[in-house]
């Protein structure tokens, strides 16, 4: 599970607090499997040897894909992290990979972190058998994009729009996605598309992050933390803009990820 020590860690700055919901911690808990086709098991052909489902609550956004102002953004994956697990320096908030592309938590793992029996399951945490990373194919963030577009295609995980995230939990080291040759076809469209939306989903989200910090001092910290982190540094009307010309393209291609509709400019 543990990835490449090489990957650069990216941080962002610790949360204040009063964050209320979005600062809390909650259990995954088992739960039914919902009704809606996008969240149930693959038929038995192509099933995953994944578990139970689980809701792990406050780990998405109201617009997958997309993320919310820049305090709430870091402050829920400091809370994912957190709760998922520990590392020794007590710094679980150090695993995370920051990245513009990404909305969901996604973690850098060295290793020495400890989990709970019901957190090891967050299916981000592990990759398919067949397809490890591999720098000298992608970036990280293109592969992580990947990967939640394939758990996302093969209903291992669903979000729904309510800020949860519905997930099969993966209790496995040895995840194998149904047949061979159908994962193998699947992941490498999902792989294309990832290659494909990267970099609008990076504009639109940087867009967003600078739309809903506004002028709030507490939350132009957060922005110009995560900038320096990015190594961001174009003026704020320019990204705008290129936020506006990037969702443009997202539109034609956001409904094959989700059936939410899609609204940039909404928190």
């Amino acid at each position: 599970m543990a990835y490449d020590d090489t990957f650069r860690t990216r941080r962002a700055p610790e949360p204040t607090q009063g964050a209320g919901e979005h600062t809390t911690p909650v259990t995954p808990t088992p739960i039914e499997v919902p009704s809606n086709p996008t969240t149930e098991q693959p038929a038995d052909a192509n099933k995953p040897n994944t578990g139970e489902l689980l809701n792990f609550a406050g780990f998405a956004t109201h617009h997958p894909l997309l993320v919310e102002r820049p305090s709430w953004y870091v402050q829920r994956l400091n809370m994912a992290a957190q709760h998922l697990f520990t590392t020794p320096d007590n710094h679980p908030e150090q695993r995370i990979l920051f990245s513009p592309a990404l909305a969901l938590p996604f973690f850098l793992p060295k290793g020495d972190e400890s989990f709970s029996d019901d957190t090891i399951q967050y299916p981000l945490l592990h990759v398919p058998a067949h397809h490890p990373y591999n720098p000298d194919e992608c970036s990280i963030d293109q592969y992580a994009l990947t990967l939640i577009a394939m758990y996302t295609a093969m209903g291992i995980i669903h979000e729904p729009g309510d800020g949860d995230l519905y997930a099969y939990g993966i209790n496995t080291e040895d995840l194998i996605i149904g047949d061979p040759q159908a994962e193998n076809e699947a992941w490498q469209t999902c792989a294309e598309w990832a290659e494909s939306v990267m970099h609008p989903i990076a504009d639109v989200n940087i867009a967003r992050l600078i739309r809903f910090a506004g002028d709030d001092p507490d939350e132009q910290r957060y922005l110009q933390a995560l900038f320096e982190t990015w190594d961001i540094h174009e003026p704020s009307d320019e990204l705008l803009a290129q936020g506006e010309r990037s969702a443009k393209l997202l539109a034609l291609t956001y409904n094959a990820f989700t059936d939410i509709p899609f609204e940039p400019t909404v928190e």
